[in-house]
Parts: C-alpha cells; sequence; structure tokens
C-alpha cells in the first residue's frame, strides 16, 4: 500500500530565524503522528541549514527541494541537478507548483521535461 506524503514549501519567502522557527514547531507537531511521511522543500539557500536542523529532530521530517533542473551539470544558471540536491539529502522535490505554471507555461510542457530526473 502507498503512503501519504504531505509536502509543503514557502516559495519566496523566509529567513534563517523562519526555517528554523518552522523546522522546531513542525517537529514538535509531529509528535505522535503515524501514518503519513511529512517533507519540506525550503527555498534552495535554505537547504544546509534545513539539512542540519533535521538531523537534530526527534520526528522525521523528509527534505525535498522547491524544483529540480534535468540537467546535470552546465551553464543554466540558479538551477540545481538531482546530484547538487543529494549533496544535500534531499529526496524529494517539488517539480511543478501553481506560481510556475502561471509565471512560465502549462504544467502539461514542464512536468514530462522534469519528470525524468
Amino acid at each position: 500500500m502507498r503512503r501519504p506524503l504531505v509536502m509543503g514549501n514557502w516559495k519566496l519567502n523566509g529567513n534563517k530565524t523562519m526555517v528554523s522557527e518552522l523546522i522546531k514547531g513542525l517537529d514538535n507537531a509531529l509528535t505522535g503522528v503515524e501514518g503519513v511521511d511529512v517533507a519540506i522543500a525550503p527555498p534552495v539557500m535554505y537547504l544546509d541549514l534545513a539539512e542540519q536542523l533535521l538531523g537534530k529532530a526527534q520526528n522525521k521530517i523528509i527534505l525535498g527541494s522547491q524544483n529540480v533542473d534535468v540537467n546535470a551539470s552546465g551553464a543554466f544558471t540558479g538551477d540545481i541537478s538531482p546530484e547538487m540536491l543529494k549533496d544535500f539529502g534531499a529526496t524529494h522535490a517539488s517539480l511543478v507548483t501553481l506560481s510556475a505554471v502561471n509565471i512560465t507555461q502549462s504544467p502539461t510542457n514542464l512536468l514530462p521535461r522534469n519528470s525524468h530526473s
């Protein structure tokens, strides 16, 4: 049977203090919760901080990314590859968000490209 996953990101919001408080609060709130996996996807510049804090958490919280590029390397300014994410312990990625669809293109054009990573 598949296990449900709840994953949240906070788009272009936050700072180090907010990330720390959110992870500590989520960790406390998850005590006793069973039957669902929980993941967070912070902005890429906070992946290191999130990885460190999740390592100290009492409950399992999965680290993810708000996006991932299909390319392993190259001149793709601002993008992040699956291997880079693995370096931070990230195992999940939110591939298409409503805000990205509204700004760029339809999800049917984005999803096949990103889903092969």
